[in-house]
């Protein structure tokens, strides 16, 4: 398979001359109107570009009780670990906040309260992935990816279907 090097960038493209033999060629300009098929003198349609990446979040959004301790029942409507980190740190954290003190996660789990012990600043992403199992679903492959912000590279390095070689 051949791969471009950076010398091949740096020169003109060549396309074949619309007003002459086919097997001439001239530069392309970037600023000229798109160059046609020299024999249907039709718009090249073989470049077809990439779908965009689908949103990895699902729609609507589907809001899910807090079960910090036993008093609050806000129905959050922000899962991510910064959104449950905000929601603790506002709701239930008493006294300063510092990410470094540590502290136990009250989150009730099937009727058992968590308490595993951890750095506040851990707590959001603790309840995220534990307690909420956070997954989103790969677009091309659907395969669970643990967190939303490994879903990128996921895609670019393991999906099956995305980096498969031509």
């Amino acid at each position: 398979m051949y791969y471009p090097s950076w010398e091949d960038f740096s020169r003109p493209l060549m396309a074949p001359a619309l007003d002459s033999d086919p097997f001439i060629f001239q530069t392309l300009d970037p600023r000229q109107q798109p160059l046609c098929h020299p024999y249907t003198q039709q718009q090249d349609s073989s470049y077809i570009p990439a779908p965009p990446l689908p949103e990895p979040f699902p729609d609507p959004i589907k809001r899910v009780p807090c079960r910090w301790g036993n008093d609050c029942h806000i129905l959050l409507d922000d899962v991510s670990a910064a959104g449950l980190m905000r929601h603790i740190k506002e709701y239930h954290l008493k006294g300063p906040w510092n990410k470094k003190t540590r502290g136990t996660c009250e989150w009730d789990h099937r009727h058992h309260r968590c308490g595993r012990e951890m750095a506040y600043a851990s707590f959001g992403k603790h309840v995220a992935v534990v307690h909420l199992r956070a997954n989103v679903k790969c677009p091309y492959c659907d395969k669970d990816v643990r967190r939303p912000g490994l879903l990128e590279r996921h895609i670019l390095r393991y999906c099956p279907i995305t980096t498969r070689s031509s």
